[in-house]
């Protein structure tokens, strides 16, 4: 399915989100292993909203891309 087979209207537009709902992206780089808040210096994933707002995903923010070393250590 493509953008033009959808109707119109179908995605909002993001002057069109009430601003109670509209987030400042929150980018994160510390995570938390055995009760201690560790800050982490590697890559990050971004965290996107499942709802589009003008045709794309909605960038809320990032998160730590842990390995499985912190996996292993949790």
């Amino acid at each position: 399915m493509t953008e033009k087979d959808l109707p119109q209207g179908f995605f909002p537009d993001a002057g069109t989100v009430p601003t109670a709902y509209v987030m400042s992206p929150h980018i994160k780089r510390r995570y938390r292993i055995g009760g201690q808040i560790l800050e982490w210096s590697g890559p990050i994933r971004a965290v996107v909203s499942p709802v589009y707002v003008n045709v794309e995903h909605q960038f809320l923010g990032s998160c730590p891309s842990l390995t499985e070393t912190e996996s292993l250590a949790a």
